[in-house]
Parts: structure tokens; sequence; C-alpha cells
């Protein structure tokens, strides 16, 4: 037993398919692979190749493992993330998901890892892990008051109408403003507490893995949230370990971004030599009428860029796009910039996109504004930005249509907050650099976050109608110059500063991922046995 702490694991990881998911699971990964221990990453072919590329040393201790995605009917050809997909067809890439089921199992038969860990959606797998004697963990990337906020299979079905989810649950034995807004729960009860497409609701899959697994590995830190991570562990009856925030780091080894690759794999689909590029420079911008007719003329398949080309980074070298954004930047007073980005999943929808904007300009505060138009080549409803809005804010902001790199945004002594969605690797990003929160939520986990931020004054909620979720471009305005400008916002900048500590302190985590990997090993089903 005295040498069990030096044992090396095998360790295999099944995240859900979104780079949301994946990406903190492969952050995961790599810290413990510098641990010295072995893992199996699995996903499908199309994500793994779109994954951050590995360092040499970390690449010969991850094996990328790919279990090709089943076709069913109504997911688009070629769809294996949810960044493929319009929101209405994801239920159908769950029901391809749960369709890996064998293939899991016979990984799994023939590798028989030390432990497993597997996100919300594999329901099906902890019984497939107990039959096959492996040691199981819940790796949520979500905080513990989420799931605290869902409950336990005991209590499931307990909640029959949206006004039950408006107050806190029976379970949490302390008094809490965290709740979901009516809006919020509708959005849910349409897409995930009510049978979709997939025939299984997202609370039942979360019910079940928090049920079947052996223990549950959070996101989180017991300096953030101690109340709701015993909560968790009350509610359960198992372990409960945070591994920390996992904040990330940029990538040092020329990784590929998801635009480039979504770029990439058009391309590659395209006749050799078929295609014609289309770029006018970062200052020329052609007419409405010139761009139209353009078009009409060539017929040739055109691929649009955006107005910024995505770009890679090179043993940290400093590409063109980034100098230019620094540029502008280093061109702002300090904590004056408010940062908006909304996440690769989240979508505003064209209403919320023009009040959004609108709220921008009135503010009169400096804006950058990272905006994604669709959600895959499936997604026809396309946003626009509302008419006349870059000419009249041309030297008020910048807007981004492509990939930027947005730890080094966030880093920016210029930027004063993040407008953003409430996802939690955003919040992560953004409170290791000390920037203060504007809160605008979508969907998911996102309205539980927000809310445990807005009760820590880490964050402020944009005021929204709560019965259909609606805001408007005043309440934008309003809150953008509370957090960034105004004393009475001070709190909001003050609170940030202080989650430093908390969410970008390395020795922290190290100390959290050595006591996960201590309890992995010295519970090993393979190694006690």
């Amino acid at each position: 037993m005295d040498s069990m702490p030096n044992k090396k694991l095998h360790i295999a990881m099944f995240p859900w398919l979104a780079f949301g998911h994946m990406i903190p699971y492969l952050e995961l990964a790599k810290l413990m692979v510098q641990k010295g221990h072995h893992i199996s990453f699995i996903s499908t072919p199309r994500n793994i190749d779109r994954l951050p590329k590995l360092t040499p040393s970390l690449a010969s201790h991850i094996d990328l493992v790919r279990l090709p995605l089943p076709q069913v009917e109504n997911l688009p050809e070629d769809a294996e993330a949810t960044i493929d997909v319009p929101n209405n067809k994801v239920p159908y890439l769950k029901k391809a998901y749960d369709a890996l089921q064998d293939s899991m199992a016979r990984f799994l038969q023939d590798t028989h890892p030390d432990w497993l860990l597997y996100d919300f959606a594999p329901y099906w797998l902890p019984s497939i892990a107990r039959k096959l004697g492996i040691s199981n963990a819940f790796f949520s990337i979500v905080t513990a008051a989420f799931l605290s906020f869902v409950g336990s299979k005991a209590h499931f079905g307990e909640r029959k109408n949206p006004e039950d989810f408006t107050v806190p649950p029976t379970w949490v034995p302390f008094p809490t403003t965290v709740t979901m807004r009516f809006f919020e729960v509708m959005k849910v009860f349409q897409g995930g507490i009510s049978t979709d497409k997939s025939d299984v609701s997202d609370i039942f899959r979360v019910v079940e893995v928090l049920d079947g697994c052996d223990i549950v590995a959070v996101r989180s830190s017991m300096e953030f949230e101690p109340e709701w991570l015993r909560v968790l562990e009350d509610l359960h009856r198992k372990p409960v370990l945070p591994v920390g925030q996992l904040p990330t780091v940029v990538y040092d080894n020329g990784d590929e971004t998801e635009t480039w690759l979504w770029m990439k794999d058009w391309l590659d689909k395209q006749a050799k030599g078929s295609v014609v590029y289309v770029a006018f420079g970062s200052e020329a911008k052609p007419s409405q009428e010139e761009l139209t007719d353009g078009y009409d003329l060539h017929r040739k398949p055109v691929l649009p860029v955006g107005q910024l080309p995505t770009v890679v980074y090179d043993n940290g070298d400093e590409t063109e796009t980034w100098l230019w954004m620094k540029d502008w930047l280093d061109k702002q007073a300090k904590g004056s910039v408010v940062y908006v980005a909304f996440g690769s999943e989240a979508k505003p929808s064209q209403e919320e996109l023009t009040e959004i904007a609108l709220g921008l300009e009135q503010s009169k505060l400096p804006f950058f504004l990272v905006l994604r138009t669709r959600r895959g080549q499936a997604d026809t409803e396309l946003i626009e930005l509302p008419e006349g809005f870059e000419e009249r804010t041309k030297g008020q902001g910048l807007v981004c249509t492509s990939w930027v790199p947005q730890l080094k945004i966030l880093a920016h002594e210029s930027i004063g907050g993040f407008f953003t969605h409430s996802g939690w690797s955003s919040v992560v990003e953004a409170l290791q650099f000390e920037r203060a929160l504007i809160l605008l939520t979508f969907y998911a986990d996102q309205g539980i976050n927000a809310k445990v931020l807005e009760d820590k004054h880490i964050g402020y909620l944009i005021p929204r109608n709560e019965h259909d979720g609606s805001f408007t471009r005043d309440s934008v305005a309003k809150s953008l110059r509370l957090v960034i400008v105004e004393e009475e916002g001070k709190i909001y900048r003050d609170k940030a500063k202080e989650m430093k500590a908390l969410f970008g302190d390395r020795t922290s985590q190290d100390r959290y991922l050595d006591s996960f990997l201590d309890y992995l090993i010295s519970h090993s089903k393979n190694i006690c046995s």
C-alpha cells in the first residue's frame, strides 16, 4: 500500500459531443498526463480531428480514440458536434450518441481502464462500467449548484410544473435565491425536461448518471461553492470531489481552431481548383450592389471568411490578426472596453441581437463584439446586426465574425468587463483575469450559473421580462455602464478582482488535482482487487 500513490492509472474519458464539454475534459486529461497517468480520450472521428493539437510529450500519453458516430434519420451528414447543427437538430445528435453503447462496451471490455470518466449524456454507461467491474465517475463541467438544483433520482418527477423550478428545491437546507426564472424553465421544458426526439430528456440523463456513478467529480472548488458541494454529497450519498476550476491556458503548439477546421471541412469537399476565394483586405468594403452582382456573375462556390481571417498560434508568436486587435485594444483606456461573446453554442435570436447591438451603441462604451451568425451548415436562420450599426459605431467598437483569441483579449488591460452567456468555461476564463461580468443567459445550466454569480455579487444579470425573457437596449446600456464605469457597480469590479485567487491560482489547481488523483488511485477496482 505504501507504493500506491506512485501507481500510474489508465483513465478513459467520454465527454458529450460539444466542444464546450470536450475542451474541459481535454484540459483535465492534460493535467493528469503531467502527473504521469495515461488517458484514452474517446469521441467521434471529426471531433477528434478538430481538437486542439497536442504537444508530442502529451500526445504520447493521450490515446485519441475514434468511435464512428452512427447515422440517424434527420441528423445532417457529417454532424458530430453541437456546433454542426441548429438547436432543433441536437436531439438527433443525442440519439446518435446513444447508439454508441455497443462500441463503448467493446472498447471498455478490450482495454479495461482503471477509471472511466463520463459526461451527463450517456445515462446507459454506468451500468456497462459496473458490469465490467470498472471504477467510474461522472465528471461534471457544470457547477455543484446546478447539479444540486436538479436533485436526485428520488426527487425525479417531484416538480411537474414550470413554476416548481422558480422556487428553491425542498432539499436545499439553507435560504437561497438560486433558482430558475420562468422563461429559462420554459426553454428547458421545451428541450430538456420533456422528452425530446432522442426519447430521453436531459434531466433524466443527469439524474441517471448521478445515480449510477461511483463518485461525482465537479469542475469547482470548496472555496467557491462549499455549501452546494455539501448538498450534492448529501443528496447522492457518495463522494463528491471538486477537481478545481481548470483555468484554460493559451495553447502554444499551433492548435487549429474550430473556425478553421469548419472551413477546411468545407474546402475538402470541393473539386480541386474550383473555389473562388474572395477577400478585400481589412480596409476595402464593397457596396451591397457590388457584392450582389459579383456573386450572381460567377456562380461558383464562395466561402465567406468574415472580416478577420482565422489564425493559429505557433509557439506563442503573435499573428497579424491578434496584433491588429491588440493595436485597437492598446488605444483604449484601461478597464474601459466591454468584451462581448456568447460561446460556441449560444446564439441570440435576431430580436435579441438587435437589442444587444443597439444597447452597446447606446452605452457609448468601447466594445469588442464576437458574433456567431449561425450554428453549423444546417442552420438556415442567419442573424444580422441592425442596418447601419457598424458604420455608426466604427469609432466605438470592433465586430468579429470569426474566431478570436479570447484568452488574450480577456487578459488585455483595456478590458473592463465581459458581457457573457454565463457558460462556466467563459466565466472561469474571465475571472482568472479579474473581469467583471454582465450576464445574459440562453439555456441549460446558464441560468443557475448566473444566479450563483449574482448571489455572490460577482456578476450582474441583464434585467429581463420574467415571463418571455425579452429585454431592451436600454437595459443593456444601463447594465453595461453600471458594471464598467458607475460607482454603484464598483462592487462587481471589486468582487471580480477577489476571484482571481480562486480561478487563476495554479498552485490551488494542482492541490485539487493531486487530491482527486490520490482518490482514484486508492479506490480503483483494478488496484483494490
